[in-house]
C-alpha cells in the first residue's frame, strides 16, 4: 500500500515537473539558469529572442555578465545579488548584432532542500519600446521645464494642473502653489475677452492669438498666446495645455510706432522716405497733394531728382544730407502739371538703435503763395520807397 502511494506520489511530482518544465520553456518571459560562477546551464526559446537570435549551443556555458552592455555595472550588480540573495531592476544588454536592449531583470538565487544554493535564476523581459517612451516623456518634461517659453496645463474646467518656472516667472514671480488649481481664465486682464475665447477654443479645439493679462502685482502684460485641446490615442480631450510669451514692450513699441505712423500718414505737411540710393519708398497724402498725383505708385520708386526743378539744385544738397546728415532750407520742386513751387524743404538721415543710416526722410511745405506775397510787399515796398524819396526831392527844390 504504502510503495502504492509513494508510486503515485512521484507519478505527481514528475508531471508537476513537466508541466512547470513546460511552462519555462514556452514562458514569454525570458528565463534562463545559471550555475554558481553565473555560467548558463539553459534558456528558454523567448530568452533566445530577446537577445537576438542566439542558438542554446551559443549561450551553453557563457558567462550572463557576458550579455550586459557594462561589465562594471554587470559585476556591481552581480556582488549585490550575492549578498542579497536575489536582484530586480533594469539592466542594459547588448544583442547578438550589437544592439543595445533594456530588461527587466529579476535574478534569485535558487536553494535545495538544505538551504544550499545550487543555481542561479534570472527572468527578463525586453522594456526598450517603454525605457525610449519614458526616456523621451522625459526629454519632453525637462523641456517643458526648463524652456522660456511660459507653458501651463490645465484641466478640462480650465483649472491650472501645471506651470513652469517660465510661466510663474512670466505672470509675476508666482509660486507654483498659488495657481494650482486655478481658472486660466482669472489671469485675463478682461474676463468677458477670456469667456470668448475660452468658447471659441473648445468650439475649435486650439486659439492663437494676442490677450492682456494681470500678473501678480496687478500690472498688466500682453502675451502671445497659444492654446490647444490635447487629446489621448482615442481623440478623447485629455487636458489644456497653453503656452505664450510676454510681449508687453514689442506691442508697446508697435502702438508707438503705429501712433508715428498716423502721425505722419495724417501730417498736413508733405512727407517721402527714400533709400540711400534716393529712390522714393513712401509718401504720405500730403505729399500727393503737393504734387498733383492721385495714387502712391505714380512716385514709389522714382528718383527724388523727379521733382526737382533742376537736378542741379537738388544733387548738393542729397550730397550734404548723406555727409552731414540734415539739410533745411528753400528749394524749387515742379510739381505733376509741370508747374513749379517753392517748398520749404527739411531732409534729414533716418538711423537704426546702432547709429547706422537706413533711409532719408524729407518734409515739405509748399510757400510758393507766401513767397509770391513776400515778393508783392517787397515790391511795394520798393515802390513806396521811391515815391518817399520822389517826395523829398521835391520838397527839397521847393
Amino acid at each position: 500500500m504504502t510503495t502504492s502511494i509513494n508510486h503515485i506520489s512521484h507519478t505527481r511530482l514528475l508531471e508537476e515537473l513537466r508541466v512547470k518544465s513546460s511552462a519555462i520553456d514556452s514562458a514569454v518571459n525570458g528565463i534562463a539558469f545559471g550555475d554558481l560562477e553565473t555560467r548558463i546551464t539553459y534558456a528558454n526559446a523567448a530568452a533566445h529572442e530577446i537577445l537576438g537570435g542566439y542558438t542554446l549551443e551559443e549561450v551553453l556555458g557563457r558567462s550572463v555578465l557576458s550579455f550586459a552592455d557594462s561589465q562594471d555595472e554587470a559585476t556591481r550588480i552581480f556582488t549585490e545579488f550575492w549578498e542579497k540573495g536575489r536582484w530586480i531592476g533594469e539592466v542594459v544588454a547588448r544583442k547578438k548584432d550589437g544592439s543595445r536592449v533594456v530588461l527587466h531583470l529579476s535574478a534569485s538565487l535558487v536553494r535545495g532542500d538544505d538551504g544550499e544554493p545550487v543555481c542561479t535564476l534570472c527572468s527578463f523581459i525586453d522594456i526598450t519600446p517603454t525605457r525610449r517612451a519614458l526616456d523621451e516623456l522625459r526629454l519632453k518634461d525637462h523641456a517643458i521645464a526648463s524652456s522660456l517659453t511660459g507653458m501651463v496645463f490645465g484641466d478640462r474646467e480650465a483649472g491650472v494642473t501645471y506651470a513652469n518656472a517660465a510661466a510663474l516667472n512670466l505672470l509675476g514671480d508666482y509660486k507654483l502653489e498659488e495657481v494650482l488649481g486655478r481658472s486660466v481664465l482669472t489671469f485675463a486682464d478682461s474676463p468677458e475677452d477670456a469667456e470668448h475665447i475660452f468658447a471659441e477654443f473648445w468650439e475649435k479645439g486650439s486659439w492663437i492669438g494676442e490677450v492682456a493679462g494681470r500678473k501678480k502685482d496687478g500690472s498688466r502684460i500682453v502675451v502671445h498666446l497659444s492654446a490647444s485641446l490635447v487629446r489621448d490615442d482615442n481623440g478623447e480631450p485629455l487636458c489644456t495645455m497653453c503656452s505664450f510669451v510676454d510681449i508687453t514692450q514689442a506691442r508697446q513699441a508697435l502702438d508707438e510706432l503705429r501712433v508715428k505712423d498716423h502721425a505722419i500718414t495724417s501730417s498736413i505737411n508733405a512727407i517721402a522716405f527714400g533709400d540711400l540710393e534716393g529712390r522714393i519708398t513712401y509718401v504720405n497724402d500730403a505729399f500727393l497733394r503737393l504734387w498733383g498725383g492721385s495714387g502712391s505708385s505714380e512716385v514709389l520708386g522714382r528718383s527724388v531728382f523727379t521733382f526737382a526743378r533742376s537736378e542741379k539744385d537738388y544733387e548738393p544738397i542729397f550730397q550734404h544730407v548723406l555727409a552731414y546728415r540734415n539739410w533745411q532750407g528753400e528749394v524749387a520742386a515742379k510739381v505733376k502739371d509741370g508747374r513749379i513751387v517753392t517748398v520749404e524743404l527739411s531732409a534729414h538721415l533716418v538711423n537704426d538703435t546702432q547709429g547706422r543710416p537706413i533711409c532719408l526722410m524729407c518734409s515739405f511745405v509748399d510757400i510758393t503763395e507766401k513767397k509770391k506775397m513776400q515778393e508783392a510787399l517787397q515790391k511795394t515796398l520798393e515802390e513806396l520807397e521811391q515815391r518817399v524819396a520822389q517826395r523829398n526831392s521835391a520838397l527839397t527844390e521847393t
